[in-house]
């Protein structure tokens, strides 16, 4: 059994015509449609202002104590409160904050956070910015904190392990004295094994020495509290959307509705249920 070709140039000829035989159909439901999209766009559709800003995290050792996706998805979370604590700072309902997390944005710029709050006016998209500043800050010095209080738990036991084998050396070092005079070959073995222990001591107590100096510069020195790089100002120009552009393609999409809506029509005519 041979199979047929497809005649492409045939297919496109046909349906040439079934736009020449509906073409009242096409132009008058693309007019309406368009009619429309520029009432719709030019009178209805919001507009939208970006207020931006820009936050150094804060950082314990010289790493930040939360990345940027975690705090986005901690702040857009409708579990966590951060929603509904800014709708209240709003002045929004309760069951309007949902809507709030298409309103913002964290993203991660070198290092940085950047924070994008929109809004229908300049001024409600500064006072978006502004609201997510305040608990963004607030958030990080609390983590900064709870770090800091790990690293200084830390640096207690490396403290208390360094005053351990301080005295464990001076134990040694007694002992050492009292068995220096030894003679007997017993005692001498137990003198060697003595300086044996004391090196191995020594060895932790540098160690350990070495760790505690290390976390006291990265403490003193590798430790920042999070602050606002560049604050947000009134945005002058609107972000979008683009009035022209929403109606050009809401236009083109009833163009393509109206051809589906022929073909339609024309299917059924020829073949009748």
């Amino acid at each position: 059994m041979e199979e047929k070709e497809i005649d492409f140039i045939k297919i496109f000829i046909d349906c040439l015509k079934i736009i020449k035989k509906r073409f009242r159909l096409v132009v008058g439901f693309t007019a309406v449609c368009a009619v429309i999209a520029i009432i719709y766009s030019f009178t209805f559709l919001p507009v939208t202002y970006e207020s931006t800003a820009i936050i150094e995290p804060a950082k314990i050792n010289n790493v930040a104590v939360e990345t940027v996706q975690i705090a986005e998805f901690f702040f857009k979370n409708p579990l966590n409160p951060y929603l509904k604590e800014i709708a209240s700072e709003l002045g929004m309902k309760e069951k309007e904050a949902y809507a709030l997390s298409f309103r913002f944005k964290i993203m991660d710029k070198l290092g940085y956070m950047q924070i994008i709050g929109k809004g229908s006016t300049p001024e409600e998209a500064k006072k978006l910015t502004d609201i997510l500043i305040s608990m963004i800050l607030k958030r990080q010095e609390k983590l900064a904190k709870n770090a800091l209080e790990i690293s200084e738990n830390e640096m207690t036991n490396l403290k208390e392990q360094f005053l351990s084998v301080k005295a464990e050396l001076e134990k040694i070092d007694k002992t050492l004295y009292q068995k220096e005079s030894a003679s007997t070959q017993g005692q001498g073995y137990v003198f060697q094994g003595l300086i044996q222990l004391k090196e191995n001591a020594l060895k932790r107590q540098l160690d350990l020495e070495a760790r505690i100096k290390s976390k006291e510069m990265d403490m003193k020195y590798f430790t920042k509290t999070a602050s606002v790089v560049a604050e947000p100002t009134l945005p002058i120009l609107k972000s979008g959307p683009s009035k022209l552009i929403t109606a050009i393609n809401y236009t083109f999409s009833g163009l393509f509705l109206a051809l589906v809506l022929a073909f339609i029509i024309e299917f059924f005519k020829k073949y009748p249920i």
